[in-house]
């Protein structure tokens, strides 16, 4: 190796260490090849074919063996099949055997191939061994090299010699000479023909590789004299550099000084967001500023809380529906991105985005730039939800005020005429009692006196039945003023006194019974005449009744429709009053029923309701202490159950 590297190193094409270690592999590479092709490769497929060989030779011994001797006793010349001299040239024909022999136990011939062998003794040891072993011996044999039996080989050949097996008892031995010389000369031939290939390839890649390395070292030898170049080339620049480094001295100060003015603005701006920020973020309203193509460009703690977002920093270039909804284009609906086009001042109010049940006011300030122009846009959401209910909780209270004043007035007016009436009724009663027995001696003698197509006796009964009519209506009458004035009157407090329930509803019927007749087919009232007063505020629970059965005679839709009002005492102190009222209408779904106590909630047209019906009565049980259940089911009905507790027995012990 050291020869080599001396000889490649001192020629001038080789100066580099690389391409002389290049040049010694090449070298080493053309030389091995054919030594591992001689070495290696050839008695490597020299065996692998004497394998091959001596498997045949021994599966045609077996075969013939089994063919010939099954079931044979004993084996001599006596025993053998008449059939075999033909069997054994077919197979030597066939397969191409140079020779075939049978032994017996003892080592003599009694068959061969070649007659003039039968009957000599094989004193062997391996033939001993054979038969002690009962296992079959192959050997391969040279041409011109001794066999086995110390005979001179006629050509390339494997040996077989197979025992020939009654159980255990070896009866003689089976001996097969394959012929493999035209096979060995055939491998010969590829292996040479190879191994001159291989030693011309391995020549041309030798021839190649120093090409190679040739024009390798030339391009090495140039890069050498660009590279003093370059150093030349590079002392120049150096002078150069430190002519400019002075130059870049004086501009880098101009630099440090600019950059830090630069620094000192982005800081003042930086404190100015921030204060920014902090003066959004102190507005508890969601505030969020966007361009003109509605991307965000800031937004305050409240809007972040409000849209669901992790940070108030927002990604550059996102616009509000790729930030908050992860969408492609603007929300269905949504008002806002038409407004920020107008660039205008605007303010509508819509469902609440995050809760539909609630009232938000969306309000657009559109921005200036510093140039004058029309930029950005602030939108600020209010939730109003409280504010409008308010609202209209005071118009209706103003509405019931009014109301007030109206019924207030007319039973006034109902009362001037109906006390004239009443007071003028006893007067008529004792004028017919001193003038009818006056009357009836007159009629005495004509008792078949007919006028207005009725006797004398039943026109004087008649008359006293039209006076106790009138004065039934009379009476009717002063009670339902009286009920009307009551009603009329506005209680901010909640006067808790013992009621009866069936004369509480016996009220109630007054105002609303002749809606329910109209309405219902029929109607049916269960209050058991031992229940029990209550202890609540009269007057409140009259106007949630007077609520449930209006509601439900605007839900009948059924020809058959009915309506039970029911009531009954519960098992303990905090459900001592049930009171059910329940119909076979439009019924509810689970949607509706969960949201029907929410203020502005109605399934009603606008003219029909406000939404505030319900969401009044449950204030109201609420402030009784008590609670309301509902059951329903669409197109089967409604049941709403007012529970009331036992007010009195928490506040006065009872007589």
């Amino acid at each position: 190796m050291q020869m080599l590297y001396r000889f490649f190193s001192e020629r001038i094409l080789f100066k580099q260490k690389l391409l002389v270690y290049i040049s010694i592999l090449s070298v080493l590479l053309a030389l091995g090849l054919p030594a591992y092709m001689y070495f290696s490769i050839y008695p490597s497929f020299t065996e692998l074919l004497m394998e091959t060989t001596e498997d045949d030779s021994i599966r045609v011994a077996s075969h013939l063996a089994s063919m010939q001797f099954l079931g044979t006793t004993e084996f001599n010349k006596d025993t053998l099949p008449t059939d075999l001299v033909h069997n054994v040239n077919i197979l030597k024909r066939d397969m191409g055997l140079q020779k075939i022999r049978v032994w017996s136990r003892v080592g003599e011939i009694i068959h061969s191939s070649n007659s003039a062998e039968i009957g000599r003794l094989n004193a062997k040891k391996f033939f001993q061994d054979l038969i002690d072993k009962k296992k079959p011996i192959c050997y391969i044999t040279d041409k011109g090299e001794k066999t086995l039996e110390d005979q001179i080989a006629p050509v390339d050949l494997v040996e077989t010699y197979i025992p020939i097996l009654n159980g255990d008892r070896v009866l003689g031995v089976f001996e097969i000479h394959y012929d493999i010389s035209l096979r060995k000369n055939q491998l010969d031939d590829l292996l040479s023909n190879s191994l001159m290939l291989l030693i011309t390839l391995s020549g041309g890649l030798l021839a190649v590789v120093f090409i190679v390395l040739f024009k390798e070292n030339k391009n090495i030898i140039e890069r050498k004299q660009a590279r003093a170049a370059l150093r030349e080339s590079h002392a120049e620049l150096e002078n150069r550099v430190k002519e400019r480094t002075a130059e870049f001295i004086v501009v880098n100060r101009e630099l440090k000084s600019e950059i830090g003015l630069r620094k000192l603005t982005e800081q003042q701006l930086e404190e100015s967001k921030t204060n920014l920020q902090d003066l959004f973020d102190g507005i508890s309203d969601p505030l969020v500023q966007v361009g003109a193509d509605m991307q965000i460009q800031m937004m305050n703690k409240a809007a972040a809380e409000y849209f669901g977002s992790d940070t108030l920093e927002t990604p550059a270039g996102r616009t509000c529906f790729q930030t908050f909804k992860n969408a492609s284009e603007h929300c269905k609906g949504c008002d806002i991105p038409l407004a920020v086009s107008r660039r205008q001042k605007t303010t509508f109010e819509r469902r609440g985005l995050r809760n539909p049940e609630r009232l938000e006011q969306v309000a657009i300030y559109p921005l200036k730039s510093l140039d004058g122009k029309k930029g950005d846009a602030i939108i600020r959401i209010s939730d109003v939800t409280e504010e409008r209910l308010k609202e209209r909780q005071l118009i209706q209270a103003e509405k019931m005020s009014s109301l007030g004043l109206l019924v207030s007035a007319t039973a006034h007016e109902l009362q001037n005429p109906n006390g004239v009436i009443t007071l003028n009724l006893p007067i008529l009663r004792d004028y017919l009692h001193e003038l009818l027995p006056m009357l009836d001696k007159c009629f005495e003698d004509n008792r078949d006196y007919v006028a207005f197509r009725m006797p004398y006796q039943e026109i004087r009964r008649e008359i006293y039945q039209l006076i106790d009519n009138m004065e039934n209506s009379s009476n009717q009458i002063t009670s339902f003023v009286a009920y009307l004035k009551e009603y009329s009157q506005l209680k901010e407090e909640k006067k808790f006194e013992s009621v009866s329930l069936k004369s509480l509803v016996e009220q109630t019927l007054i105002i609303c019974g002749n809606q329910i007749s109209k309405t219902f087919k029929s109607f049916v009232m269960n209050i058991p005449k031992d229940l029990p007063p209550v202890c609540t505020d009269a007057q409140a629970l009259k106007q949630v009744l007077i609520n449930f059965l209006i509601n439900a005679a605007q839900a009948a839709d059924k020809k058959d429709s009915w309506l039970k009002l029911s009531a009954g005492s519960g098992n303990s102190w905090r459900e001592h009053t049930k009171i059910e009222i329940s119909d076979n209408g439009c019924g509810m779904d689970e949607i509706t029923q969960q949201k029907i106590f929410d203020p502005f909630f109605t399934t009603k047209s606008e003219e029909s309701g406000t939404g505030l019906g319900l969401y009044i009565c449950y204030d109201l049980v609420n402030a009784l202490g008590g609670r309301i259940e509902v059951e329903s089911e669409p197109a089967k009905g409604t049941l709403f159950r007012v529970i009331l507790p036992d007010k009195e027995r928490r506040r006065f012990k009872r007589i």
